[in-house]
């Protein structure tokens, strides 16, 4: 079966266990706003001012005082704009997220936005958001896998002329920049999914296919709607799957950039719980060493759990919070520096083709004095998103995704000071067709 031909189909809603499938819900630490995602307004109905139609297979980024988030899908047609949506069911458009004001503005730009509006990779990198992949309608007919370039200071699109050897008209991908290198991993051309990685040089532009010293059994699965996450020495690749399948984060491959080879590591499962289960279309964000997972899809289960690894031991941990309703198709950012100061940080995100900013933040030591608790200032120890997130000492933002029963916009803020350790980040837009969310 291609990926244009497969469709997940009726999906159960879980509430977030682990591989063996019964973690707890975060009930034990804390208490109060502790561990919970609390609805957050914003304020998007001031004059001239509106929140984005809820959508699926988009991006998003945060910097310090914003969550960026581009393209997407959504094919109810009066969720979508209606006539006045020229791209349905897509979206051509860019938005921003005050974190400090709650207020939503569509950024009026100049040049050339692309096309490729579901499932294409996004990373911050500056004041540059670069764009790569993507499909548009039909989804796999029409992929793209030119470099865009948007300047958020000056508002200005532009194409980045590269040379070399590309990679495949693709979505479905991850990407990182890494030492000055962007590194594009996987993804479909909507028949064919891929285990290529690509390298470009950011100063000469040039393309690079890597051809590691590996024997073909030993390299990984070929897969999309996954995660990466780096040390600066290796690129660990964390779930993913095809239409059909899902692969495990009992053991993940890392690329070691060193020596050009794939390893295969094996983690250590949380004591009482045991390993995360299998999934794709999760979320994923990177604090230092630590690396958040966040929600995602099974093959039977949507998931709603959040689990850290560090890595360093590769040891994981089921954090005690769980997103308001599992999600899949989500993705998340975050935050380059805590607004708070050392140890501290936000997260957030936008799912599916729900329009929603949640919050969730983790406190890197310990709780804040009374007088400065985490509630009391909207801007600290808070995690952004839009749909679902997972929190940490740094803010990120996670879109929520396509729900079957209902189509929402809104804001969700979660608060965390007892954790020790980071926030779970957006990145991954739906982007299949072997899925509803694009």
């Amino acid at each position: 079966m291609s990926a244009a031909q497969g469709w997940d189909g009726p999906r159960r809603r879980g509430g977030g266990g682990g591989g063996g499938g019964g973690a707890g819900s975060g009930s034990g630490r804390g208490g109060g706003l502790l561990n919970r995602f609390v609805r957050l307004c914003g304020r998007p109905h001031l004059p001239g001012h509106r929140a984005p139609p809820a959508r699926s297979g988009h991006r998003c980024v945060a910097d310090n005082a914003n969550l960026y988030v581009f393209g997407g899908y959504n094919p109810d047609y009066d969720e979508s704009g209606g006539p006045e949506n020229e791209d349905y069911p897509l979206f051509r458009e860019l938005w921003r997220y005050h974190f400090a004001t709650g207020i939503w503005h569509q950024m009026g730009t100049e040049g050339y936005m692309p096309r490729e509006l579901a499932s294409m990779s996004l990373v911050l990198h500056g004041n540059n958001l670069l764009v790569f992949g993507g499909t548009g309608i039909p989804f796999g007919e029409s992929n793209g896998n030119d470099v865009h370039v948007c300047n958020v200071k000056y508002k200005r699109w532009a194409l980045l002329s590269c040379r070399g050897k590309k990679p495949n008209r693709i979505y479905g991908q991850a990407m990182a920049i890494i030492n000055g290198f962007l590194y594009v991993f996987g993804g479909t051309t909507g028949y064919i999914y891929s285990t290529d990685l690509h390298r470009l040089d950011l100063n000469t532009r040039e393309w690079v296919q890597l051809k590691p010293n590996n024997l073909l059994c030993d390299l990984p699965e070929e897969r999309y709607r996954h995660e990466i996450a780096h040390d600066g020495q290796r690129i660990y690749i964390l779930g993913g799957g095809t239409s059909w399948t899902a692969y495990s984060l009992n053991k993940i491959h890392a690329y070691n950039l060193e020596t050009n080879t794939w390893e295969e590591i094996t983690t250590r499962p949380h004591e009482k719980i045991g390993f995360p289960a299998a999934r794709r279309c999760h979320s994923c964000v990177q604090i230092k060493n630590d690396v958040f997972v966040c929600g995602g899809y099974n093959g039977e289960v949507i998931l709603g759990d959040i689990w850290k690894l560090s890595l360093q031991t590769f040891q994981w941990v089921k954090l005690p919070a769980v997103m308001p309703e599992p999600v899949y198709f989500h993705c998340a950012a975050v935050t380059p520096v805590s607004p708070c100061g050392p140890g501290s940080g936000w997260a957030g995100g936008c799912g599916g083709l729900c329009a929603r900013v949640c919050a969730h933040a983790l406190a890197h030591t310990q709780k804040p004095p009374a007088g400065n608790r985490p509630d009391a200032d909207p801007l600290k120890a808070r995690i952004h998103f839009l749909g679902q997130i997972s929190g940490s000492t740094q803010t990120s933002c996670v879109f929520r995704q396509w729900r079957r029963d209902t189509w929402r916009s809104r804001v969700v803020a979660t608060l965390q000071t007892s954790f020790r350790g980071s926030a779970t980040a957006l990145r991954s837009p739906p982007a299949t067709p072997s899925g509803p969310c694009g």
